[in-house]
């Protein structure tokens, strides 16, 4: 019983941490992105729009952004950033 209760307690305690992006979040996600002509124009670049299809990383920080916050000007700045970032890296990595 008492390791029972240490395996409930350890699960419980870290599984905040092993959350996985799903593809229905992602989808959501895109859907709302949608929205702005500032993600329709990285859709439009063949280059970035590879990334948000095929990548997975890509897709994951997509899933990750915050549905409720997707709206807010400030958080669409700070999501460009954040893609512009990952194609860059990419690039240097495959240089």
């Amino acid at each position: 019983m008492r390791n029972f209760v240490l395996n409930l307690l350890s699960i419980i305690t870290f599984s905040p941490l092993i959350t996985e992006v799903t593809e229905m979040e992602i989808e959501k996600n895109i859907r709302e992105l949608k929205k702005y002509q500032w993600f329709n124009n990285l859709l439009e670049d063949e280059q970035y729009s590879n990334l948000i299809i095929h990548d997975k990383d890509v897709r994951e920080t997509i899933g990750r952004f915050n549905y409720k916050k997707i709206h807010s000007e400030a958080y669409q700045k700070k999501l460009h950033k954040i893609l512009r970032k990952k194609v860059i890296h990419l690039e240097e990595e495959t240089d």
